[in-house]
């Protein structure tokens, strides 16, 4: 067995010392070989939902499957302990694999699903080429690109490390990774080489394999840990239907999975699918579905929303499209206008379904109904995903109003919504609250209910009594169900605290290298055997947060088409929204300098602005850093040394940084060029009053310190 950068960042293989016959080696369609960026995804067919939006232009993590027609040497040959060089990255030819699958090209769009599909949900855009990514006239500067070449190698793949560790935390903006797709099926060991042999040698089951191994070299990239696979949450499959897992637990055989799960299609674990929505973020960051009825005498042909953000534009991602709702997919406005809530300054939106379809209602299941027409007293369902615009600090989003017209018309009588948000957390308190508003008369809000999930689920699991699943159909185990009762909304609104951080702590924090805490719903331990002390955590209070309510308006009242009863109008509210990425505090101070200036940089966001200033102390997070646990973060400082002397006598030229873990500090004094590191100690405090660097009066300082908030 051979492992790859010591059990971080690759998918082990087995490989034989016998020689083999290969499959006879044969000519590629020059067609395949000469496909474009543009065309070989116009070919592709992944099943992702979102799949094809041109929309996704705009996320701007790109992971690029790189399969080149030639040997490449630009491609980064960096350390791994495979036994293969990275570089040159070799062509990838399905001939050198078993010709009898399909063409090079059939191949390479089976990877490309099986990739696209495994990123479905996050703030990636995958893309295929033949051209090395990194030689574009401008490349993306956030890229995770994969070479995939038909070679084989001492591993299946390895991802690019950086002095022995992975891209902990997703610093770099690019990073690379090498899979060796000719490693099958020798590398799966006697026991199940035949998973690709034979009359299991199939196109999918090739994209299988391939496509699930880039995946994972891919997810190292974005700092996904081997470790971090070690245990199953309660409710989901065998933990070799994942994609991270590689080391061998207690009880198993290596190699790990093997390839029988190999060459089947896998899925990110519910622990790291929840790291990756904290590294990397959702690409839909709000969902909402609603049950209206409508109250009036008469029938209603469209709806509209009013849509409270403080993002610039409102992207929708995906809708409803099921037999509940009179509509196909709604239209999004740009802003409207700007309306001040409570403080804050939003953007106003509308979001409107008007364009009708086949429908039933669902007080009146079976009876077709005219399409986008809904009559007098008729239940109907809708629901819509947004983007956000900043995975790291995800826009704030607020219902305002439903309306309901006929035609051009507003109708008498209205469906009432309560107003919400998507939640915020007070690291002051570590409360995660949520606030719920009236714009109009007082409503109830009924069985208001918490669920804390570890991944997404569908828009279709969004309705009472419906089982919760994710876009691929696996189910989702909610972390903790929280029944928070009724409530009484007013114009005030009202401020509930879900969970607190500070108290309950999040439901994956794994600190690697040590005994961890137990699963949050089974108490299973965790094994962690990779890089020593690095952190993982998910979204807080969760990767999403489902919250399900009745609605209820006692001031309208409707008839019942069928019994002619007099009811009160209630509408269901089914909510989900991705968890926040906690912002803890990072503060400090500089003795010694004039004309101060600060500024931090979040490298695992890409966040940087300049801090707040009080004369000699500086805050990152007043200014809106939103730094979370984990991330790797460089402070600057810049000034002019005053030169004045402390009671001691000495020329002081010292600071502190408060809420990382400082690892470095650099002095530069950029009128001699003179660079040295400072002396430093554990509380973070640093002094630049070191032998060989010598300042005076009027030298321009400047200041790196490097650390990992804490």
């Amino acid at each position: 067995m051979k492992s790859c950068l010591a059990l971080f960042s690759g998918e082990r293989s087995r490989l034989s010392s016998a020689p083999r016959r290969r499959p006879a080696l044969t000519l590629a369609w020059l067609g395949a070989l000469v496909c474009t960026l543009l065309a070989c995804a116009a070919q592709a067919a992944p099943t992702c939902y979102r799949y094809g939006g041109a929309w996704e232009n705009n996320i701007p993590n790109k992971l690029y499957l790189y399969f080149p027609t030639a040997a490449d040497a630009s491609f980064p040959n960096y350390p791994q302990s495979c036994g293969t060089p990275v570089s040159p990255a070799q062509p990838f030819n399905v001939s050198d694999l078993d010709s009898g699958i399909g063409t090079t090209g059939q191949l390479r769009n089976g990877v490309f699903d099986v990739v696209t599909d495994a990123y479905c949900e996050f703030n990636v855009q995958v893309r295929q080429s033949t051209a090395n990514p990194d030689a574009f006239f401008i490349p993306d500067p956030r890229r995770n690109v994969v070479a995939v070449g038909s070679d084989s190698g001492g591993c299946f793949g390895v991802a690019q490390n950086y002095s022995n560790q992975i891209d902990l935390g997703d610093t770099h903006p690019a990073d690379h990774a090498r899979v060796w797709g000719g490693s099958y099926p020798t590398g799966c060991g006697a026991a199940t080489e035949g998973a690709l042999e034979g009359g299991n040698s199939t196109l999918t089951r090739w994209a299988n394999a391939i496509g699930s191994t880039s995946a994972h070299e891919a997810g190292h990239n974005y700092g996904l840990q081997h470790g971090d696979d070690s245990f199953i949450h309660t409710g989901e499959d065998n933990r070799f239907h994942h994609i991270m897992p590689s080391a061998t637990l207690p009880g198993e055989s290596a190699p790990v999975p093997d390839c029988t799960f190999r060459a089947s299609p896998r899925h990110f674990s519910d622990t790291t699918f929840s790291i990756l929505a904290h590294n990397i973020g959702l690409v839909s960051q709000t969902m909402g579905n609603w049950d209206f009825v409508n109250p009036n005498a008469g029938s209603a042909t469209q709806l509209r929303m009013e849509v409270l953000s403080t993002a610039a534009s409102l992207t929708l991602t995906y809708w409803w499209n099921g037999v509940w709702s009179p509509w196909s997919a709604p239209s999004v406005s740009g802003v409207i206008g700007t309306t001040t809530f409570q403080g804050t300054v939003y953007n106003r939106f509308h979001v409107t379904w008007n364009a009708g379809k086949a429908w039933e209602a669902r007080n009146n299941p079976g009876t077709a109904q005219t399409p986008g027409l809904v009559p007098s007293g008729a239940t109907f369902h809708i629901g819509a995903e947004f983007n956000g615009s900043h995975y790291y600090d995800p826009d704030p989003y607020i219902i305002r109003e439903v309306v309901l017209l006929n035609g051009g018309t507003t109708l008498p009588l209205q469906p009432r919504m309560a107003g919400y948000d998507n939640g915020s957390l007070d690291m002051s308190s570590g409360d995660f609250i949520m606030r719920f508003f009236s714009f109009d008369s007082p409503l109830i809000l009924k069985d208001l209910t918490i669920h804390e999930l570890p991944r997404k689920i569908t828009l279709d699991s969004m309705q009472f009594g419906m089982e919760m699943k994710t876009w691929d159909g696996q189910p989702v185990i909610p972390w903790r169900t929280t029944k928070l009762g009724d409530f009484s909304v007013t114009k005030d609104g009202i401020r509930i605290p879900v969970r607190n951080l500070f108290q309950e702590g999040h439901n994956v924090f794994i600190v690697h290298g040590r005994d961890n805490p137990k699963d949050a719903s089974q108490g299973g331990a965790e094994e962690n055997p990779d890089t020593p002390g690095s952190i993982s955590v998910d979204l807080f209070p969760s990767t999403t947060v489902y919250v399900t309510a009745t609605v209820i308006d006692p001031s309208v009242h409707y008839k019942d088409p069928k019994t002619g009863e007099d009811k009160v109008a209630e509408s269901l509210l089914f909510y989900q929204f991705a968890g926040k990425r906690e912002r803890r505090p990072l503060t400090g101070q500089v003795k010694g300098l004039i004309r101060l200036k600060v500024a931090c940089t979040d490298l695992t966001t890409r966040q940087s602005l300049a801090a707040d200033m009080s004369e000699n102390l500086w805050d990152c997070t007043s200014a809106g850093l939103s730094a979370s646990v984990g991330d790797s973060i460089n402070v600057i400082v810049k000034g002019v040394f005053n030169g004045e002397q402390n009671a001691a006598g000495e020329l002081p030229l010292q600071g502190t940084v408060e809420g990382m873990k400082v690892q470095k500090v650099v002095c530069t004094n950029l009128t001699t060029r003179a660079s040295a590191n400072a002396n430093l100690d554990e509380a973070g405090n640093w002094n630049c009053q070191v032998d060989k660097f010598s300042v005076k009066a009027g030298d321009s300082i400047n200041v790196i310190a490097k650390g990992v908030i804490n």
